[in-house]
């Protein structure tokens, strides 16, 4: 099987022709004051960046391409609950009662 190249991927799909893309930021010049810098600006690092400001903190985020440009950008959106094995398999290590609450 050949390799395909991420930008393969990701140049030609429904969400990149119909996002609606938002200001575009120049690349970081200088010095900046922060108390936390964030490097990558998916899911996780867009979380990252709103719980830190929340608390308080001076946020720098830096990405490289676009916001949510890699898989955070490709993924469904799916939360998926539960786990992903049968409970037999989790009552094994947990026993029955734990087991039943932690997949509930």
């Amino acid at each position: 099987m050949p390799f395909i190249q991420t930008d393969q991927l990701t140049g030609n799909n429904y969400y990149a022709a119909t996002a609606r893309r938002g200001e575009a930021f120049p690349p970081l010049q200088g010095d900046v004051d922060a108390d936390v810098c964030i490097v990558g600006g998916g899911l996780t690092g867009l979380s990252a960046a709103l719980e830190s400001a929340r608390r308080g903190y001076a946020v720098v985020l830096l990405e490289s391409r676009e916001v949510a440009w890699a898989a955070s950008g490709r993924n469904g959106g799916q939360v998926i609950v539960g786990f992903g094995c049968d409970n037999r398999t989790i009552e094994k290590y947990l026993g029955l009662q734990d087991a039943k609450r932690a997949w509930d």
